[in-house]
């Protein structure tokens, strides 16, 4: 495999474990009707949460990314989730 799709690899897997670590301390959830669709929480608790939980994760080893690109990720997931999941508005306007 090349060197780029090596890294963008690497990146993909970066921005899945950060949109797991948002779901897991509920910063973030998954619509139940559209996979892949994540719809921010809004709670500011939960989002320090999930900054907390991928430093633990980053300092016992568990995961391989240095600390900056870890928190830009988590920023970038939260950030990415919508206010609403925009199929199903759709559908409720209807």
């Amino acid at each position: 495999m090349s060197r780029q799709k090596e890294e963008l690899a690497r990146l993909e897997d970066l921005y899945s474990t950060a949109q797991a670590i948002a779901m897991e301390s509920e910063a973030i959830e998954e619509c139940e009707s559209h996979p892949g669709t994540f719809i921010t929480c809004g709670d500011a608790e939960a989002e320090k949460m999930a900054y907390a939980i991928a430093e633990n994760k980053r300092k016992n080893g568990e995961l391989p990314y240095r600390r900056e690109e870890l928190m830009d990720a988590i920023k970038a997931a939260i950030n990415d989730a919508g206010l609403e999941c925009h199929s199903c508005a759709k559908w409720e306007r209807e």
